[in-house]
């Protein structure tokens, strides 16, 4: 090759190199794919890193991409870097047996080291996919190796991702804001990272009573930071996950910012549906009920022209959102877009954050059973609403599962699922749905028999008792016998354990 050919070659792969770098991976490809329609002659580096390209955007094209392209002459780095995508690729379409061929090959070569830590990194996505958490956990401890500050970034994210797997939502929390903390000021260095944590926590935060971590979601949110176009739609969620956030805190105005920040992002129709819908909630919260009929009206005409079939990950929940709001503004549609939903059945990608845990089953449970409320269906209602309260309550999504809680009251009319749904909204005394239920919750009936349950409660609060200690007892949970308390308080008109026990001893309930 000429030698100012293979100057334009250097300077055409550094492009790429730079677009990479920065998560602009659709510029990256195209680069590439341009320079290979002029003939450029492209090396073996630029192959894999097409192929780590294919990895970001399209994955089960990396194989046969790479059975396409043969590497010249490859050193023993390039070679195991080619075994480690193929095997990552592989993985990715579920043939596990013949990702572990490539991987062996790849072990062979990188033994210890930062290149070892990045082996293990793609063996622990490996397991991941297959929900093999043991064996993802025990390599991603080996992802350590590379001691580099991107190795141990890597190692944080991947360590986030297992405790998602387990559920352990608060943790993964933890870990995020680590990896925040460990990227610092290096945000451009670091592009694709930053994007994914600002993303998962802002999201976490909204779902989870952790005020400290609403707090960092919105500061890194807020700065001013040029977000690549193929992190548009992580943009766009953080967006609506801080303003959630600032309406739960009750600042309702903030949340409005937010979403409208969030309408000037430029992502794919089934999102902007969603925008629509979120922009109608909030419509509805703050009581302009035409404004929101008018947003729901314009997310069911953008929804009329999505392919829904298409569709192979989370943005779903795009009809679930539909179903919710019809239930509101158009009850009749309400079970077709359930339906609709059900009829595309299981995720086709394993990449989104809901296809590996049962927090897409419970929010389809929760929107079937609101749908059937409305219907007039309370039984069949209060079986799925049941479900949804399970999953959210196990998970702590504790304003999903307050809003479970809320509509199985109505569902029942069991004064029980109002105090839980007050328990889950302790964190969340100046949002709507503290003052929804306010407006729900029962007078005090101080001439109400106690039941036997709660007649033992109150004799042993009046023993001096703590809560800890009467759930130990009674073999109960510290929540049911708070739950005890609560009712116990509003049968007999007191706040407080002092005037329980003042009251106790004049109604004689001592003896």
């Amino acid at each position: 090759m000429a030698r100012s050919n293979v100057r334009a070659a250097r300077d055409w792969f550094a492009e790429m190199r730079r677009l990479f770098d920065s998560a602009d991976y659709s510029n990256a490809a195209e680069l590439y794919d341009r320079m290979i329609e002029e003939e450029e002659f492209p090396g073996n580096d630029a192959v894999l890193l097409r192929a780590r390209v294919y990895l970001k955007t399209d994955s089960k094209r990396i194989v046969p991409f790479l059975f396409r392209n043969e590497l010249r002459k490859p050193t023993q780095t390039q070679a195991g870097r080619r075994a480690m995508y193929l095997g990552t690729g592989y993985s990715r379409l579920g043939e596990f047996d013949e990702a572990d061929k490539h991987f062996a090959r790849a072990k062979k070569i990188f033994r210890d080291g930062a290149a070892l830590g990045e082996l293990a990194a793609h063996i622990t996505r490996r397991y991941l996919e297959q929900r093999d958490l043991d064996s993802a956990e025990q390599w991603q401890r080996k992802s350590v190796a590379d001691r580099s500050l991107e190795g141990k970034i890597r190692s944080e994210h991947l360590a986030s991702y297992i405790l998602a797997r387990r559920e352990r939502y608060r943790e993964q929390v933890a870990k995020v804001m680590k990896v925040l903390d460990l990227i610092g000021d290096r945000r451009e260095e670091f592009a694709e990272d930053w994007y994914v944590a600002v993303y998962t926590l802002a999201v976490l935060a909204r779902e989870l009573p952790m005020p400290e971590a609403a707090k960092r979601a919105k500061a890194e949110v807020d700065l001013e930071v040029d977000w690549s176009n193929d992190s548009a739609m992580r943009r766009f969620q953080a967006l609506k996950a801080v303003a959630w956030c600032q309406a739960l805190a009750g600042d309702e105005l903030s949340c409005l910012r937010y979403l409208r920040i969030a309408q000037h992002v430029d992502v794919e129709p089934i999102w902007r549906t969603i925008l629509y819908l979120d922009r109608s909630y909030f419509a509805s919260i703050v009581g302009e009920h035409q404004w929101a009929a008018n947003e729901f009206a314009a997310a069911e005409e953008l929804a009329e022209g999505i392919a829904w079939d298409e569709t192979a990950g989370e943005e779903r929940v795009a009809l679930l959102l539909l179903a919710e709001l019809a239930t509101l503004h158009a009850p009749k549609r309400a079970p077709f877009y359930i339906a609709r939903f059900k009829d595309l059945g299981k995720l086709r990608t394993n990449v989104q954050h809901l296809a590996f845990d049962d927090r897409l089953q419970a929010m389809a449970a929760y929107t079937t059973g609101i749908g059937k409320l409305a219907a007039g269906s309370a039984e069949s209602a209060e079986e799925q609403l049941r479900i949804a309260w399970g999953i959210f309550d196990r998970i702590g999504y504790d304003v999903r599962a307050a809003f479970a809680a809320l509509a199985l009251h109505r569902a029942t009319g069991k004064a029980r699922w109002l105090h839980l749904a007050e328990d889950k909204l302790e964190h969340y005394p100046r949002s709507w749905l503290a003052r929804n239920l306010g407006n729900a919750q029962p007078a005090s009936q101080p001439d109400a028999p106690l039941s036997k349950m709660q007649t033992i409660v109150t004799r042993l609060v009046c023993e001096g008792l703590s809560t800890d200690d009467m759930a130990q007892r009674l073999s109960l949970s510290r929540n049911t016998v708070l739950n005890h308390l609560k009712v116990v308080y509003r049968k007999l008109g007191v706040n407080s354990r002092g005037a329980l026990v003042v009251d106790a001893m004049k109604r004689k309930l001592l003896t």
